[in-house]
């Protein structure tokens, strides 16, 4: 018995050493809250962090636990009010370890989307997942992982699981979670919203995840329309996002042993000036996207764009060669438009600026093109509505796409609370026999804010 105790002692004592405490063995207790920090950095927002088990990645078949952070508002953190519902907030593109959700620090929370929605938003709980590559899977017995950047399939499960037991945790701890079931992400973030939409309607595992609404702004959803628009533009503002395109595929690639990658060096996808510097700019997790691009811009001599043709191998720019072949396929596997469709009252906002620097707007015309394809109307007063704006850049656009968001979230929690909207002013003929304020009190005339007409909630304007 004293040498079970000794031995199980050692055995702790290495795995603290050795920096393996988030060990990703099979787990009970999952998921779970490991950490609860009540209005995180002054940003209104309580944090749950959680653990949680989803798909191993770079080993299909297996599992594999992986992190993630709960964001409620003040008001609903302290129990003084119901969320309107939970809203699947998937992020853009990060590379640096503090960028994850569940590791996010004061500064980053103010300058990402989710800080907008935050300050915007105060009725929703929001689940971010941390993407494989992040957070508890940063590294694996010591050994940093590579993000799964643009791979559809397993980031939808990843996501998906992250909201499936985040109501879990949120109920076991007595939250009121509303009815109200939001999937949204803007860039990087609307690649995975919109691949999780896919996964709930392909998967019969999440077959019971029906979200009330999609909202995608700046996707790259045609991966290959992508890759063939940069192929073209002599002036690129963001060449960070064709080298983590390229060294993560490679790396995940070769992880799951796929036989079209097993002679693929680096020096077969990259420029010889760029093979060098790949570990410090994509795999070390100390430099975020902003410092890459501008490490990259240096590397060749440019400033505010470049050709990627002088970053990428000249096997990459050929269409019949080996390497573009494989790496092809796999960005066909991970496009989304083809080879599904959505259920008919699936509610899908998408959002693309004309003026976009980084996500060509081909990607989205492509995807509403697709949708028209499988005979889903797309307009105003459809299921599925596209907007457009003109000139504004990838990072301008953002603030339009969290303002339209917000709109469709409010008017999601007014129809979950059965309350209609009215203008007066475009009603005027609205026969008013009986008008209450909330309080039961009766009005003579309908108050902005809800009022109950003729039996109804009603939010007047």
């Amino acid at each position: 018995m004293n040498k079970m105790k000794r031995f199980i002692l050692l055995a702790i004592a290495l795995l603290i050493l050795t920096g393996t405490v988030w060990s990703q063995q099979a787990e009970d207790g999952l998921p779970r809250i490991v950490n609860d920090e009540a209005d995180v950095y002054g940003s209104g927002m309580g944090r749950l962090t959680f653990h949680y088990r989803s798909v191993d990645p770079l080993h299909p078949g297996d599992s594999i636990t992986m992190s993630g952070a709960i964001f409620v508002p003040n008001d609903i953190y302290d129990r003084k009010k119901k969320a309107a519902g939970i809203l699947l907030l998937n992020h853009p593109t990060v590379m640096r370890r503090n960028e994850a959700p569940s590791t996010y620090e004061s500064h980053i929370i103010e300058n990402t989307i989710e800080g907008n929605i935050i300050a915007l938003e105060k009725d929703y709980i929001m689940v971010c997942a941390d993407y494989y590559g992040f957070g508890l899977t940063e590294k694996i017995d010591g050994v940093k992982q590579p993000q799964t950047y643009l791979y559809a399939d397993c980031t939808a499960r990843h996501v998906l699981d992250a909201c499936e037991s985040a109501k879990v945790l949120l109920t076991e701890e007595g939250y009121d979670v509303g009815n109200v079931l939001v999937n949204m992400g803007y860039s990087q973030g609307a690649h995975t919203s919109m691949a999780a939409l896919k996964t709930t309607v392909e998967d019969s595992h999440y077959g019971g995840v029906k979200f009330d609404y999609t909202i995608c702004g700046g996707g790259p959803y045609d991966l290959q329309a992508f890759y063939e628009e940069l192929m073209k533009t002599d002036k690129y503002a963001y060449p960070v996002a064709v080298g983590m395109l390229m060294a993560y595929t490679h790396q995940i690639e070769r992880a799951q042993e796929n036989a079209d990658f097993t002679d693929i060096a680096l020096g077969d996808l990259f420029d010889e000036a760029m093979v060098p510097h790949v570990d410090d700019y994509f795999y070390n997790g100390d430099y975020g996207a902003s410092l890459t691009n501008r490490d990259i811009f240096i590397l060749y001599g440019e400033s505010k764009g470049m050709e990627v043709k002088k970053m990428i191998s000249s096997g990459m720019q050929d269409t019949n060669s080996t390497v573009f072949k494989a790496f092809d396929k796999v960005l066909a596997a991970n496009s989304l438009t083809h080879g599904w469709t959505p259920r008919e009252d699936d509610c899908i906002y998408l959002f693309h600026s004309s003026g976009d620097d980084i996500v060509f707007k081909k990607c989205s015309d492509n995807m509403v093109n697709y949708l028209r394809s499988q005979g889903i109307e797309v307009g105003s007063g459809k299921n599925v509505t596209y907007n457009t704006l003109p000139f504004l850049t990838h990072e301008m656009g953002v603030v339009p796409f969290v303002l339209a968001a917000t709109n469709i979230l409010n008017r999601l929690q007014e129809e979950a609370a059965g309350i209609v909207n009215v203008n007066l002013n475009l009603n005027p003929n609205l026969n008013l026999k009986s008008i209450y304020n909330l309080s039961g009190q009766r009005l003579k005339a309908p108050q902005k804010g809800i009022n109950i007409i003729n039996g109804r909630k009603v939010l007047v304007r």
